[in-house]
């Protein structure tokens, strides 16, 4: 892996009034992803070993793919020939591990928030993935509303590896109205901002398919084992 610092990739492309270069022709390239999560830290588990063994995976394909994470400070890592990990600055989480970082939605929303902005631009993805319900979740609803200048729009996929209603459970509250109130997040704000979901069984699921039953129009999902190599997938709703 080689790792470089962010003046890399802020060089010479004109963003939202800031400068940006790009690294690739993207129109010779094969399909391009772009994946972002906030459960990522250097000793991190599973979804970590999960991006990393994606980020394995595209170089024996062929297929670049880049991996948005947080990180102490903004920089760009390289992983084989296809494979790119951009780390932006972001705080330690306030709760819980504190190992965490998070990536807040003022470094995308706002028009200073240049850092995932330029990435963006810079590299084009035909889709774009994250894995958080909570804060990154809302780029896709900047994506879809076309507030990222030079970013034509992406195909949206969200990844749901646990479901929220147990992390309420677990983290904030045990009481019926907390569990109410994670159905209620679910499926007005959260399951509408994708085109797609994947989900690591008919378990996690299930808890989106209750913003269908609420008529709220909402994206197909698939259910699939968590990992870069698995051949199976079945159709949940």
């Amino acid at each position: 892996m080689r790792s470089e610092p962010t003046s890399f990739w802020k060089a010479s492309t004109r963003i939202d009034g800031h400068t940006c270069k790009s690294r690739t022709n993207a129109s010779t390239m094969p399909i391009k992803t772009l994946h972002l999560t906030n459960s990522y830290h250097p000793t991190s588990g599973g979804i970590r070993t999960f991006y990393l063994a994606l980020l394995e995976g595209a170089n024996r394909l062929r297929r670049p793919m880049r991996l948005v994470v947080p990180g102490e400070q903004d920089r760009a890592e390289d992983v084989g020939d296809f494979g790119r990990i951009y780390y932006i600055q972001a705080p330690p989480s306030p709760i819980f591990d504190r190992r965490y970082r998070l990536i807040l939605p003022h470094k995308f929303l706002l028009p200073n928030g240049n850092g995932l902005r330029c990435i963006l631009c810079i590299e084009q993805p035909e889709l774009v993935e994250v894995c958080d319900k909570y804060s990154l979740c809302w780029l896709t609803g900047a994506l879809r509303q076309g507030w990222i200048r030079g970013l034509p729009r992406p195909t949206l996929v969200g990844v749901n590896c646990e479901r929220m209603d147990d992390s309420v459970r677990a983290y904030v509250a045990a009481a019926p109205a907390a569990g109410r109130l994670a159905a209620l997040y679910l499926g007005k704000a959260y399951a509408p901002l994708f085109d797609f979901h994947i989900a690591i069984s008919q378990y996690v699921s299930k808890e989106l398919a209750s913003a269908k039953a609420a008529e709220i129009p909402t994206p197909s999902c698939c259910c699939t084992p968590d990992g870069s190599r698995a051949k199976r997938t079945s159709r949940c709703w």
